[in-house]
């Protein structure tokens, strides 16, 4: 993983500073794949003034440090960065959008392991699950609430329990 510091002309006389990622890392609320994080910081395009060089030599150095700073965060393999409002987002549609975008590529059986994890995901937390949640913590209660968890089948008549197959499988998807 490699970052750059970049600038990008934004008119008016003034460019962008951003940060570029490759090859892409996943963005935080689309969790499309993405090559940019804007930083916010601004230098003039053909500064004139002492003030204007100055102002665009501390800018630069202070986008180099944050480049610096990403660069090292990647290697540890913290992305916390990147996830500052991502632990506010609403974990169950993001999980059934996944949902429906495996319909599309999966098998049957796989599409159904799918859509019953989410079903015992939403089950499980009682149809409120924030991105911050899903811990480590929350993986083990998962993984110990499937092994005792029924089926959610509406089809049957009585919920019989998950066998240890699909409890597993269910983990795993």
């Amino acid at each position: 993983m490699k970052v750059t510091l970049r600038e990008k002309p934004i008119g008016s006389g003034r460019k962008s500073l951003y940060l570029d990622f490759y090859p892409p890392i996943s963005h935080p609320e689309t969790g499309k794949p993405t090559h940019r994080e804007f930083l916010g910081l601004y230098v003039y395009d053909k500064p004139r003034l002492d003030l204007e060089r100055r102002h665009n030599k501390e800018t630069c150095l202070l986008g180099e440090n944050i480049c610096a700073k990403r660069q090292l965060s990647i290697q540890s393999g913290h992305y916390g960065f990147l996830k500052k409002t991502a632990t506010n987002l609403d974990f169950l549609a993001l999980f059934k959008t996944q949902v429906q975008q495996e319909k599309q590529k999966r098998s049957l059986g796989s599409r159904n392991n799918w859509m019953s994890v989410y079903q015992h995901l939403e089950h499980f937390s009682g149809g409120k699950l924030l991105a911050g949640d899903v811990t480590e913590d929350f993986y083990k209660q998962f993984r110990q609430y499937l092994t005792t968890a029924k089926t959610l089948n509406t089809n049957r008549t009585v919920n019989t329990a998950l066998s240890h197959n699909s409890a597993a499988g269910y983990f795993t998807v």
